[in-house]
């Protein structure tokens, strides 16, 4: 039975296969680990700068509104702190309501289609942000570039889980994650805001349509970058194709399916792990949320001009990657030290918040560089995102957690900026409570893994599993995590 749902994948591993003449240079090629090294390098060498800017522009054309309304967005348009929250809440509420089609597009489509096109249109929508006359106007377009990006995430995991062994997969996450969209915006923001002082257009509204710009040159190149999966991708010799695929067999996640699974999906919604999961990527996004969205606000507000503040502001890019490779990289060197790293990481930012909240306010440097450690959560949140991808066999089902763990993350990118608008005194405490909190669910998770893991002992020692011969091994069928005798979930 088992054999029969792998039917789709094993077509594109038996054509490399039958593409291949020397079957005793293909076995040598994948025992020796120089040629399997070499190959990864040429995997991380045309995919992962793809997948890297492509997260980086997708924060930049988040996170620009807060320079926007730096230089005059809020004012132009009549927009108080409410709606200034609405504006960087309703992204989220796009990219969530846009999660379930996103799923299935991910599911049927080519990723190199499916890529370039969403990444071309939320450009679009942003290059628009600069004609908007109104609040209204913004807030349907911000709608419309959530809802475009919504499959760009769930398909970089994808591509992750693809291309990638369990061991390898958090650093790259952490790439394509890697939050260094301060860095774009902060000089270009300065050079719009020096330039831009005697131009016909307002400094906001070139702002937002030189960011789109950008996104959408970028969107055209990438059709001619990104591969489908590694059975067809092009600069892959038949060799190097086989050996790919062969190097993601300890993983155990199985590789692409088109055809939706429903007893996966099921399957994916009642693992309490995928809740607990969820829940802390909810509160751990919310940081994302309340603190780009008014990023230059609060740098101003911390004594700090407009141009100041808009360089400032670029360290937290450097604070979020650095986080998030140090955290993935402490992730892999012992084996389930993942959730640990995960709750230690949550007391960065949490002790950041509290020294903003209560370092006097005349000690503005002081607070500053508090703001910049509370942008720690994003090696905490990049980590956990690794987790899904290892801990999931049965694409169905791996689609089902991406799902649920972006969802997670629009949930706490809507709330976040709601904890601002009142008063920033309540943002810091508001985040400070959504740290405490993620730490006993990252416990949770971990000791959720250990229950699994052993029930599944007993399982084998009592003989419930069965040991079924397969063309393909058990590593390479579309089965879930659970049907798999051999697999253990990682924490």
């Amino acid at each position: 039975m088992a054999e029969s749902k792998a039917i789709n994948d094993r077509e594109n591993i038996e054509l490399v296969v039958s593409q291949t003449n020397d079957d005793n240079v293909i076995e040598k090629q994948i025992e020796d680990e120089p040629e399997a090294r070499a190959v990864r390098r040429k995997i991380d060498l045309h995919l992962m700068p793809v997948l890297f800017f492509t997260g980086m522009i997708s924060a930049v054309d988040k996170i620009v509104v807060s320079n926007a309304a730096l230089y005059g967005m809020t004012k132009d348009l009549h927009i108080n702190s409410n709606g200034l929250s609405w504006i960087g809440a309703i992204v989220a509420i796009g990219i969530f309501c846009g999660e379930v089609p996103a799923a299935y597009l991910v599911q049927r489509l080519k990723l190199n289609l499916l890529v370039p096109t969403m990444i071309v249109l939320w450009g679009a929508f942003t290059m628009l942000l600069g004609a908007a006359q109104n609040f209204p106007t913004i807030m349907a377009l911000r709608f419309l570039l959530g809802f475009a990006e919504s499959p760009i995430f769930p398909s970089c995991q994808v591509y992750c889980v693809m291309m990638y062994t369990q061991a390898e997969q958090p650093l790259r996450i952490s790439i394509y994650l890697a939050a260094l969209a301060s860095l774009i915006v902060g000089p270009i923001s300065y050079g719009i805001g020096v330039g831009g002082k005697d131009a016909s257009i307002a400094s906001w509204r070139l702002l937002f349509i030189t960011m789109g710009g950008i996104t959408v040159l970028w969107g055209f190149w990438t059709f001619f970058l990104l591969p489908a999966n590694p059975a067809t991708w092009r600069i892959l010799s038949d060799k190097e194709k086989y050996v790919a695929i062969h190097r993601i067999q300890s993983n155990q996640t199985g590789i692409e399916n088109k055809r939706i699974k429903w007893y996966q999906v099921r399957e994916a919604l009642l693992d309490p792990k995928s809740w607990v999961l969820f829940l802390y990527q909810v509160l751990i996004a919310s940081f994302t949320g309340g603190l780009t969205t008014f990023a230059s606000l609060i740098v101003n507000g911390l004594g700090y001009g407009p141009l100041q503040s808009v360089l400032l502001g670029m360290p937290t890019g450097a604070m979020q990657t650095s986080s998030a490779v140090i955290c993935a990289i402490v992730g892999v060197q012992a084996k389930n030290i993942r959730c640990l790293t995960m709750a230690i990481t949550c007391l960065v930012p949490l002790m950041g918040t509290a020294l903003i909240w209560k370092l006097p306010t005349h000690l503005k440097h002081g607070r500053l560089a508090a703001y910049y450690l509370a942008y720690c959560f994003w090696g905490a949140y990049t980590l956990s995102a690794s987790l899904p991808a290892q801990n999931t066999s049965g694409h169905s089902k791996k689609v089902t957690n991406n799902m649920m763990a972006f969802a997670a993350y629009s949930i706490g990118t809507v709330i976040g900026p709601f904890f601002f608008h009142a008063a920033y005194e309540n943002g810091y405490i508001t985040l400070m409570c959504c740290a405490a909190i993620a730490i006993p669910l990252a416990a949770s998770y971990a000791g959720i893994c250990v229950l699994q893991n052993r029930a599944k002992e007993r399982a084998v020692a009592e003989g419930r599993y069965d040991h079924t011969d397969h063309v393909l091994s058990e590593e390479l069928l579309d089965i879930t995590d659970r049907e798999k005798r051999d697999f253990r979930y990682q924490y």
